[in-house]
């Protein structure tokens, strides 16, 4: 199969025949707005996504797993078939396809997932009877047996690029976006995530819930990170708040709060004003891709700094101050929940000390 769907396999769209019924839910239109949701075009990808989003489907992955099942339904759309109507030929044609693309084996796995349990789902929870059963997919879709490109490595980067980075950020929200993931390393989904009342002041620390984990975490924060979060929250805030209602600690402007790219695109901007921007891989954007993305380009690059390399940062910071690994892969949420309850139990006494003294002043012990 060509890289690009062949003209003359494109047509008409067929229509899920319960779409319009599921694009009416209350609880649809509530995803949508918190957890920036795509629309998958597909009545049975949105009562999927509906019944699992905060249960089997973590929040941080609502937004990825939606924008799998579009790509997919789209491409079954552009075939002349649906969801139900599609056999497995079909699902190896879009991983083909992806693959043809320049997608890597862990995005193709990632696909998989979201595939594999929508036919779970339709098959157990709506009564359907689609062509194509789910074990199957599961059985015979193998990522490793496509021809993709090897991963990207995401690097930490130096201290003294971290000083060029802080020194062009243009405001105090970039400042904080950027400081909280090195001090606390945060992903972008937890910082978003952030409320009032999670921040700590006095005490010096943060609560934050890891959605990827599903536990909640504790962070001891500098008294730097300290101060510029007490003017924020009581001077700068306020000017970015659209609803007083709003408790998140960077409200969104139309959404509760900012999106994921905006705040990637804090730290790619100041990388590349700073200097220390590479583009460490490519990525092909599909022709479909274009047209929804509004752009000409044919490949979407690939940053060695993002802000989830501050996250890969701050382990190598504490790891460079003698923090043993499990009590990092705590702080990572990486860890299991006995080495999670390890890491609590450690001198958190000596613990802060670390923290202030590595971010005190941003200094960085240059």
């Amino acid at each position: 199969m060509n890289k690009k769907i062949p003209q003359q396999l494109i047509v008409d769209a067929p229509v899920c025949p319960i779409y319009e019924e599921e694009q009416k839910r209350p609880r649809w239109r509530e995803l949508q707005n918190e957890y920036y949701i795509v629309d998958p075009g597909c009545g049975h990808a949105i009562n999927y996504l509906v019944w699992n989003t905060n249960s089997t489907i973590k929040p941080s992955s609502a937004s990825t797993y939606s924008t799998h099942l579009y790509q997919f339904v789209d491409f079954l759309h552009s075939m002349g078939v649906t969801v139900c109507s599609a056999e497995l030929e079909h699902v190896q044609q879009f991983f083909k396809y992806l693959s043809d693309n320049g997608k890597r084996e862990g995005t193709l796995s990632l696909h998989k997932t979201s595939i594999t349990n929508l036919y779970r789902h339709v098959d157990i929870h709506l009564g359907h009877e689609p062509n194509l059963r789910w074990d199957y997919i599961r059985e015979f879709i193998k990522p490793s047996q496509f021809r993709t490109p090897p991963p990207i490595e995401r690097e930490p980067i130096s201290k003294e690029e971290i000083i060029l980075l802080i020194e062009n950020l243009n405001t105090q929200r970039e400042r904080l976006v950027v400081q909280i993931a090195l001090e606390a390393g945060l992903r972008n989904s937890d910082i978003r995530g952030l409320k009032i009342n999670d921040i700590k002041l006095e005490e010096k620390y943060l609560d934050f819930y890891n959605r990827k984990s599903n536990i909640w975490q504790r962070m001891p924060i500098s008294g730097e990170l300290a101060l510029l979060l007490r003017h924020w929250l009581y001077v700068g805030r306020e000017s970015t708040l659209v609803d007083p209602e709003n408790d998140h600690l960077f409200p969104g402007q139309k959404h509760e709060q900012l999106s994921g790219g905006y705040l990637n695109s804090i730290v790619t901007e100041a990388a590349e004003r700073a200097g220390i921007q590479e583009v460490i891989g490519k990525i092909k954007i599909t022709e479909r891709q274009k047209v929804s993305m509004k752009t000409d380009k044919e490949y979407r690059e690939m940053h060695k700094v993002t802000l989830h390399s501050l996250r890969h940062t701050f382990n190598q910071l504490l790891k460079d101050a003698g923090v043993p690994s499990d009590f990092r892969s705590a702080a990572l949420g990486h860890s299991s929940p006995e080495i999670t309850k390890k890491y609590y139990e450690h001198d958190d006494d000596n613990y802060d000390e670390v923290i202030g003294e590595l971010f005190r002043g941003l200094q960085l012990g240059i």
